[in-house]
């Protein structure tokens, strides 16, 4: 059976804040992309051996559709998942980042963010207890391999969603953008329904803060068109409204 075409809207992506270090070499850093053991701030525990060793392009801001400015390569070592890369800086693109890279590195602490896009291989994860909580597991498949193939690593920006998505657009076409907000839609949705499901596990609900923001999110796509032309890939507005009612009626104990 012909495996299903790998697009942005079918990635899963991780963020994380690494520790880098630069080179002597110009264009050469070093990042730690996870810890191994623990769980992250996705609610996931990484094994060892999810990685393994894998070579992967360098982007900016998860855009498929520019040249890569650089070429990497994700391996373990000892408790880390590592990132050790090189930019290309004869592409002008690559040169800025690898700049901004050098002044955040030595102009107080490094605030520069990273991403990885990947998609699990069957076996690559598991649900359980850790630690009194009910997490995904990520791990290798059973005959050891990586349980995931990473397609890519990126340089995001600090601070709000946003920030990439402007980083993302430059050079985009209109319908080039919707694509890629629509990843980015289709990824919130996937892990904000996967969180509440956890939680619900542990008669929690999502925060107050949480439900207020999903709110704000349907009301903005509401309002760019009067009738919208519904996404069977994404949930539908009425959908929105009754996950917010069933987990307002769980926060108010009626269910």
């Amino acid at each position: 059976m012909e495996s299903p075409k790998v697009t942005t809207r079918t990635l899963e992506q991780k963020h994380f804040s690494p520790e880098v270090k630069l080179s002597d070499d110009a264009g050469v850093f070093k990042a730690t992309i996870a810890t191994l053991g623990v769980k992250d701030k996705d609610g996931d525990v990484t094994l060892k051996g999810f990685f393994g060793e894998q070579t992967v392009p360098i982007l900016v801001g998860h855009d498929w559709g520019m040249v890569p400015i650089g070429k990497g390569k994700i391996f373990e070592e000892g408790d880390k998942g590592v990132l050790e890369a090189k930019l290309n800086l004869a592409d002008a693109n690559a040169k800025a980042a690898y700049e901004w890279l050098k002044f955040d590195f030595e102009n107080g602490s490094p605030g520069q963010e990273f991403s990885y896009g990947y998609s699990l291989e069957k076996g690559g994860y598991k649900n359980g207890p850790f630690e009194g909580e009910e997490v995904r597991f990520l791990q290798p498949k059973a005959d050891g391999s990586p349980g995931a193939k990473i397609h890519e690593a990126s340089l995001v920006l600090v601070g709000a969603g946003e920030g990439t998505g402007t980083q993302a657009v430059k050079g985009q076409t209109f319908s080039e953008h919707v694509e890629s907000v629509l990843a980015a839609v289709d990824e919130f949705t996937t892990r904000a329904k996967s969180l509440a499901d956890l939680r619900a596990k542990e008669d929690r609900t999502l925060s107050v803060e949480s439900l207020e923001k999903i709110r704000e999110l349907r009301d903005e796509l509401s309002g760019l068109v009067e009738e919208p032309e519904p996404d069977p890939d994404l949930p539908t507005l009425d959908q929105m409204d009754l996950i917010l009612a069933q987990t307002e009626a769980r926060m108010a104990g009626r269910i």
